[in-house]
């Protein structure tokens, strides 16, 4: 329809303007039933006001172009009879279309930037909301210009005394205002053609994710945080309760789901304390709004015996985005650079109490590591490691890895650093520690970390995933530790056995 639309009205212009006009706007509606805005929920209204926005555009910009490339000739070089006959004639008159035209532009251009950003805070901390600020900032740019040249300087031109020449400034000043719209309306219209281009807009990404969760998926995608964002999770017996979360002062609105083991949506109730709206998108899935939110979102899951409160922690400071990412890339890298650490691993599994365990590691840089549970003990050097199943037994080495362990490959957070944010920052022992939470959408896993902001060492964190939580203590940094290959039995003298 775009393409026969438009050769349409490109071979009917001259001689039926007005049905080129017509065809004209056919293609228009064509442009915007392909675009951005048939791919948000409010997709009709989004369209129509699209439509309405790509019409006024075409009057406001195609006008000034055409005005500029017809008549600014006759504003430079004609005699004073003919460029007062512009001025009045033409400009004038244009002027009375070009206002309404330009009003319909702002308004629709608020509305759809409303539509396909969804947040205020799309505007700078997404590819597509940068584009349409820069866009916006040009389009106020040329209404600058155009207010100073026909309500400033043109009504003062004019208003000179029938065979008085105007300031030959003033003319010169009004000339070069009216040229410089054409170059910026084609900055406009390249950001727009960007804009159409671009793969998939904000509100259109979210509302995407948000319908996969409606379908039957083994597992469920689960959605990246948007900025602003917060995504957190906690164990509800064998199902895991995820929030994905947004404040604007003191409500508090968002997304719940409830998964189980394997990453499917649970057909369980759920209810939200203090939401006012709770609507369901879906198996295992459901919108709510908090208008009086406090420091934790409770919750409660399941029906009967199986039921289970949860709470959720629902305070951070969606400003502090990039000062979480900071925090979190120093935190990675004065990991890297130990020596040596320990770390405490405790391990439960979702919903069985009592079931999990304890390990303890050692850690040497750069590619040595021992563990020991209750009853096993392991060693691992590069890509060589022994085990000893448990304390009856003696060592037998394993067949080399493929590659070799380094110690520094399990401290990798700033992947997922668009996630980070900071959910508080308080003192202990002493010490100030900013807690961090951030989400591994694609297994998933939520994380909160623990920071010490005067070293940037990371103190502890803790993970939850749909089978286990997992809770995570680092201590004795840069302490005197060794590891060592076990002492295995040597066949002939020979080097250790490899099983």
């Amino acid at each position: 329809m775009l393409v026969g639309a438009s050769f349409a009205a490109a071979a009917t212009a001259k001689r039926h303007p007005a049905a080129a006009a017509v065809l004209a706007a056919v293609a228009l509606v064509a442009i915007s039933q392909g675009g951005h805005a048939a791919g948000v929920e409010s997709a009709p209204l989004a369209v129509a006001t699209d439509w309405v926005h790509l019409i006024s555009a075409a009057v406001w910009i195609g006008g000034i172009a055409q005005v500029t490339w017809t008549w600014l000739p006759a504003l430079r070089t004609g005699g004073r009879e003919l460029r007062r006959m512009v001025l009045q004639g033409v400009l004038a008159r244009f002027g009375r279309v070009a206002l309404p035209a330009f009003l319909l532009v702002a308004v629709s251009g608020l509305l759809n930037a409303v539509l396909q950003l969804g947040a205020l805070e799309e505007l700078w901390a997404s590819g597509y909301g940068r584009l349409l600020a820069a866009k916006i900032l040009l389009v106020a740019v040329v209404a600058g210009l155009s207010y100073l040249h026909a309500f400033r300087l043109r009504p003062s031109i004019l208003a000179r005394r029938p065979g008085v020449e105007p300031d030959a400034a003033a003319r010169r000043t009004h000339r070069r205002l009216l040229a410089s719209e054409t170059p910026v309306g084609i900055a406009i219209l390249a950001l727009a053609a960007l804009l159409v281009g671009f793969p998939v807009a904000p509100r259109e990404a979210r509302e995407a994710e948000a319908r996969a969760t409606v379908r039957a998926c083994d597992p469920c995608p689960f959605a990246r945080p948007q900025p602003g964002e917060l995504s957190v999770a906690a164990p509800a017996g064998r199902l895991t309760a995820a929030a994905w979360l947004r404040r604007r002062g003191g409500e508090l609105t968002g997304t719940l789901r409830v998964i189980d083991g394997k990453r499917r949506p649970a057909a369980v109730p759920a209810s939200i304390t203090g939401a006012t709206s709770q609507r369901s998108c879906g198996t295992g899935c459901w919108r709510f709004s908090v208008p009086r939110a406090g420091p934790a979102l409770v919750l409660a899951v399941g029906a009967d015996r199986d039921r289970r409160t949860v709470r959720l922690p629902a305070t951070w400071d969606p400003a502090r985005d990039a000062r979480a990412r900071k925090i979190l890339g120093r935190a990675q890298r004065s990991m890297r650079r130990l020596q040596t650490l320990r770390q405490v691993e405790t391990v439960q599994s979702a919903g069985v109490t009592g079931t999990g365990g304890r390990v303890e590691f050692r850690f040497h840089s750069p590619d040595r590591m021992a563990y020991e549970t209750a009853s096993a003990e392991s060693v691992v050097i590069g890509a060589r490691s022994w085990i000893r199943p448990d304390p009856t037994t003696g060592w037998r080495a394993l067949a080399r890895a493929e590659e070799d362990f380094r110690v520094r490959d399990g401290f990798r957070w700033t992947v997922f650093a668009s996630t980070a944010r900071l959910v508080a920052v308080h003192r202990a022992r002493g010490r100030r520690v900013a807690e961090l939470a951030l989400l591994d959408w694609g297994y998933p896993l939520w994380y909160r970390m623990k920071v010490d902001l005067r070293t940037g060492r990371v103190l502890g964190q803790t993970l939850v995933t749909p089978e286990n939580r997992i809770e995570d203590r680092y201590f004795a940094f840069d302490r005197p530790l060794e590891v060592k290959p076990p002492n295995l039995p040597r066949l002939g003298g020979g080097a250790p056995r490899d099983d």
